[in-house]
């Protein structure tokens, strides 16, 4: 309870309801104590439902409809105060609800050359964070069918619709922007928001978040110069399968790839794996669990190129459960068991949504089965907690939050939404590190060679 009283937030209620509660009493106080009104007369006799009537009005007209206070002091001068006070307090609150409600009026004045960001999630709260530093806020709309996350709020124009809907369309002046990001979950919204006439008749470029679905494979072939696909899943497990590889040809037996959270991080990390023209030179058989697992298998070869199809491995061995079932593990130990292969040459990457998940498997996998071998855990951001378990337990993280913001500084260099002095300015401001900046120059060097 004192925790609570103790919080900003908490107190600013507290002091809103508590203004008004005293204006009123210090009224009724002054009639009762014999102040009267030039204009009412004989207040100071009347009930006290009457007095408190009249102290209301205060908030309404500030007392202009009952006359000036007269009787003894200090109560006159006291009820003078109020009369200045309690409009201030009625004035104070009209401000404040318009204020609520400009971020939705903002939308109905017309713009142009800004930015329009399609979604309100994680990723579309990073591409804010870097965009916000560098663009002022009201160049920044932002349009999700859920309620933005609070970060979006704070650092862009915000309306809450359907970007498919076309008056939702005309509010965010899309034909006029300078640039449509594309961030949401939903693959084929995305793509059917990047394919909108208005976005391609005027040439406004686009980029397009996709995940690797099956419709991203009907129209990746189709040329269009103002959008530009990306796969942020795809991005993090081509870092992470580069790795893995190279750790991998190091060892001298075949190994045992375990991938745990087979959604769409765990199946771009196979999937990068069999592109590897010498796959099969380096692994004897591959472990795979997921707690939806026919499903993630059946949409792994939905979305697979054809020409990986006989790459999968027939030694595999599927389970269906979560990270943090005990059997599932028992099950996949004496399966690897089987394979007779030195604890070394064991690889695991625990990638599920789930975060906090991948780190507690992680754990009691390094203590209960696997105290030697690789394990690769795929965590939000890398924190002083994470560091500290990846030490103890001898862990490679994943640092999801760090690449994402990789993956969009690229983009947004390509994109020209950035420039090297903004990357310059990022680094002084601490919001990148050092090996992030490096990645943004590359990128940024890339693109000038091509160009």
């Amino acid at each position: 309870m004192l925790e609570r009283l103790r919080h900003p937030h908490f107190r600013s209620v507290i002091i809103q309801l508590a203004l008004p509660f005293l204006v009123v009493l210090l009224a009724i106080c002054c009639f009762h104590y014999g102040v009267d009104l030039t204009d009412r007369g004989l207040v100071d006799d009347t009930d006290l439902f009457m007095q408190f009537y009249y102290a209301l009005g205060l908030f309404a007209l500030g007392g202009m409809d009952l006359g000036m206070p007269i009787g003894p002091s200090p109560w006159r001068e006291i009820l003078y105060v109020l009369y200045l006070v309690a409009p201030a307090l009625s004035a104070l609150a009209l401000l404040k609800g318009m204020a609520a409600l400009l971020p939705e009026a903002s939308m109905l004045i017309p713009t142009s050359n800004h930015i329009v960001i399609v979604g309100g999630g994680r990723v579309a709260e990073a591409c804010i964070q870097i965009l916000s530093r560098t663009i002022k806020k009201n160049k920044i709309l932002l349009v999700d069918i859920n309620e933005p996350r609070q970060l979006c709020k704070h650092h862009a124009r915000c309306l809450k619709g359907d970007v498919l809907n076309p008056d939702i369309q005309d509010l965010l002046c899309m034909e006029r922007a300078n640039a449509c990001l594309v961030l949401t979950n939903d693959e084929m919204t995305n793509i059917e928001v990047g394919l909108l006439d208005k976005l391609e008749q005027n040439n406004v470029q686009t980029l397009v978040r996709i995940t690797g679905g099956h419709m991203y494979e009907i129209f990746k072939n189709e040329q269009r110069e103002y959008l530009r696909f990306f796969n942020f899943h795809q991005d993090i497990s081509q870092i992470k399968t580069k790795s893995l590889v190279e750790k991998m040809k190091k060892t001298h037996d075949l190994d045992v790839l375990i991938i745990g959270g087979f959604g769409r991080y765990g199946r771009m990390v196979l999937m990068e794996f069999l592109k590897q023209e010498d796959w099969y030179r380096l692994i004897k058989g591959v472990v795979l669990i997921d707690r939806s697992m026919q499903q993630c298998m059946n949409e792994f070869l939905l979305t697979m190129p054809e020409e990986l199809r006989d790459r999968i491995p027939s030694n595999r061995l599927e389970l269906t459960g979560t990270l943090k079932e005990l059997h599932i593990w028992e099950k996949a130990h004496s399966w690897i068991n089987e394979q007779k292969l030195p604890a070394q040459n064991l690889f695991i990457t625990l990638g599920s949504s789930q975060f906090q998940d991948n780190i507690e498997a992680a754990t009691f996998l390094r203590t209960a089965f696997f105290p030697k071998g690789t394990i690769s855990v795929r965590v939000q951001e890398s924190n002083n907690f994470t560091r500290s378990l990846q030490k103890r337990y001898n862990l490679e993280l994943v640092d999801a939050s760090e690449i994402l913001i990789k993956v969009l500084l690229k983009q947004l260099l390509h994109m020209k939404l950035l420039s090297a002095q903004d990357l310059a300015a990022l680094k002084d401001e601490g919001f990148v590190n050092a090996d992030v900046l490096e990645h943004g120059k590359d990128a940024e060097q890339d693109l000038s060679e091509s160009a």
